[in-house]
């Protein structure tokens, strides 16, 4: 499993990267953070699991920060991820997904471990139209 999370997260980078393109005109400038978020597992019976999905996501997060961020139009954006506990209830990681939506102003969300919150998950992402890496 944690392997196939790394083959994930390594897809996400990738396809990040060749949908934001660059100018290719000089060095970037930074501008403001790309807001992730996510509602984990961190406690409940999916706690192991959940820790294991948070522990990529913030490899990931290391990985691309290092680089200096997302390049999107010739200017980076470091990326940040922000994080709820959905205590292994998928009715309250879709509340969750919600609350990182409309009060933590995520522009992308990253998908919890489990295929019960993943589809609580993603009914919400899609209503409000913001893009859930699976």
């Amino acid at each position: 499993m944690r392997r196939e999370k790394l083959g994930i997260l390594l897809a996400l980078t990738a396809l990040l990267a060749a949908s934001c393109g660059g100018s290719g005109a000089g060095t970037p400038t930074t501008g403001a953070a790309i807001v992730f978020g996510a509602a984990v597992s961190l406690t409940g019976a999916q706690s192991k699991e959940g820790g294991l999905t948070k522990q990529g996501y913030d490899l990931w997060l290391d990985w691309i920060n290092q680089r200096g961020g997302i390049v999107v139009n010739g200017v980076k954006h470091p990326v940040q991820i922000k994080y709820e506990d959905d205590q292994s209830n998928p009715n309250l990681s879709a509340t969750l997904v919600q609350k990182l939506i409309t009060d933590e102003k995520s522009q992308f969300i990253l998908g919890p471990y489990g295929s019960a919150a993943t589809a609580t998950d993603a009914i919400v992402a899609e209503k409000n139209g913001i893009p859930m890496v699976e």
